[in-house]
């Protein structure tokens, strides 16, 4: 074999390398491009609702634990503020609704749906007893919630 012909070879295996390595890094490319694309359709929007959903229910735990060591003349504008943040919270969990990509998702979504339930069944009676002044039955009430 000539050292032409050796050469030629040589040319044509780096030539075919190269196209091979140029699709392969493409069908990568493209892979790529498609999980992006689901994190910024889907996962992105959903990490963005939870954590106002988180804030919005941190929020009224705090407001609702002002509401008991307030004064009564400070209490109207807190319920206001308390309602708010309720209405606030939950629009927020019935549009994460539409952003439910799988089952386990929708899964979480209802276990945070029926343990904020939970926390109204104590909140409400405590916000009455504090309404009431009975205070250690608001406080004994609120204890219970996580």
């Amino acid at each position: 074999m000539s050292i032409a012909k050796r050469l030629a070879i040589l040319i044509l295996v780096a030539v075919t390398s190269l196209v091979t390595i140029g699709l392969f890094s493409m069908r990568q490319m493209s892979s790529i491009n498609g999980n992006l694309e689901y994190a910024s359709t889907n996962s992105i929007p959903s990490i963005i609702a939870v954590g106002q959903i988180e804030a919005d229910y941190l929020r009224l735990r705090t407001l609702v634990l002002s509401y008991m060591i307030s004064k009564e003349d400070a209490r109207g504008a807190l319920d206001s503020q308390i309602e708010k943040t309720r209405q606030s919270l939950d629009s927020g969990l019935k549009g994460y609704e539409s952003l439910i990509s799988d089952d386990k998702d929708k899964e979480y979504l209802n276990t945070s749906v029926a343990l904020l339930k939970e926390y109204y069944t104590f909140m409400e009676p405590a916000l009455a007893a504090v309404k009431a002044g009975d205070m250690s039955k608001a406080l004994g009430g609120l204890g219970n919630a996580r």
